[in-house]
């Protein structure tokens, strides 16, 4: 298991789905589908008052596993441990 930064939704991911779409270049259709939603519901954000961020020393992979959003093996710790 892993967790990777991801910035699907970072620096207006409408125009860059739409430009997907115009080259044909994705052929899974989750830019598609994502357009076509937010032509139905321009309103739609996907801001949320709860949201956190995790990404620094405090805030990292520590606090993902106190939140129980990520769970590390024992197996895991035992090889770090080496």
């Amino acid at each position: 298991m892993a967790v990777l930064k991801h910035y699907k939704f970072a620096n207006d991911p409408m125009a860059r789905d739409q430009a997907s779409l115009a080259a044909d270049a994705i052929p899974h259709g989750e830019d598609a589908l994502r357009v076509a939603g937010f032509a139905k519901r321009p309103d739609l954000t996907l801001w949320s008052q709860t949201a956190q961020k995790y990404d620094g020393p405090e805030t990292g992979p520590a606090a993902l596993r106190k939140a129980g959003f990520l769970q590390v093996s024992a197996r895991y710790l035992a090889e770090i441990a080496d």
